[in-house]
Parts: structure tokens; sequence; C-alpha cells
């Protein structure tokens, strides 16, 4: 073997040394207080259709026919939201993609959008017992939204604004059925 051969050969072996041991550590799968803390969001996995209706200044109020796919990821890690809302004709009204995932460092939920516009909007979330809930802040605007399930079991939602110090507008309302 030339002092060539042997020089390139010497690399590789010491790659392969070191890195033997840590691939044999990598996890067996994602964190379980992170999986668990997201099945509490398991109520709304699926797909879901239904109404809704959305203020768009004064006096222009939209209604739309929507639907949501909701599915986990990355082994339960992250929730991914993907939802469509068009008009009778056909034109897109609402439209809604965002993320949701759990920092077990902080103990907190996180809810991450993003619109048809470019601009991503994060905020925190809370998660209670059939309930879901997050807001954003904008400027001196913060918009707030609740899900819920209701009697029926349907996904009840509502987005509610605030300017500054003025009380909170109501904006935004959904019902959805899951679909089987």
């Amino acid at each position: 073997m030339t002092r060539r051969a042997s020089l390139g050969l010497a690399p590789r072996l010491i790659l392969a040394l070191v890195a033997a041991p840590i691939l044999a550590q990598a996890p067996a799968g994602p964190p379980a207080a992170q999986v668990a803390a997201m099945k509490r969001l398991s109520f709304l996995a699926g797909s879901w259709k239904g109404t809704g209706t959305i203020d768009r200044g004064p006096g222009v109020r939209k209604s739309f026919s929507q639907s949501e796919t909701v599915a986990y990821k990355l082994g339960g890690l992250v929730l991914v939201i993907d939802g469509l809302g068009t008009a009778p004709d056909g034109t897109v009204v609402h439209q809604a993609f965002a993320t949701v995932t759990f920092d077990p460092a902080s103990g907190t939920y996180r809810f991450t959008a993003y619109d048809g516009l470019g601009r991503v909007h994060e905020g925190p979330a809370t998660v209670g017992d059939g309930t879901f809930e997050w807001g954003m802040e904008t400027g001196p605007v913060s918009v707030r939204y609740a899900i819920r399930l209701d009697g029926a079991g349907r996904w009840a939602e509502t987005g509610e604004m605030k300017r500054g110090n003025s009380p909170g507008q109501s904006f935004f309302e959904m019902t959805l059925a899951k679909q089987p």
C-alpha cells in the first residue's frame, strides 16, 4: 500500500470509530413527556367540515364553508392544522396553517400560524379539557381564538380582537363537525 492510500484510510476509520457510539446512543423515539402533553390536543385530530363567519371591517361580514385537517407529525411532537374556508363563489375567505408544539423546559404550548400574506404569527397557547386557546399581538392589536367541543362534539371556534385598552370585539365564529 502506498503512503498516499494509507493516509486516506485513517480519517475514514477514525470517523467510523467515533460515529458508532454516537449512533448507538440515539434515542429510541420522541420524548415521552412532550408526546404526552401533545396528546391533550387529540380531540382536534382528524378531518372537520362546517361553516363560519368573519368580519372584514365595519359592515363587511363574510360567510364561508370550512374544512380543517389536523394531524400529528414527528411522532406526536407537532400538531399541524391546515384549513381552508371558501365563499359560495369559491373565493378564499379564511385560510389557516399552523403548528402547535410543547416546550417541556417551560411547560408551555406554542402556537405558530402562517398566513397567505407571508406573515408568521406566534403566541402562547393553553390546553384544557376539550378546549384550546391561543393569541397573538400585532402592534396595538391583540387577537385571541378559542376552540371548544360543544355538547354535540363539534368544533366551536370564536375569535376576539382588542385594540389598545378598548373592550374586545368578536369577529370570527366557526362550527365544524368531525368527518368519519
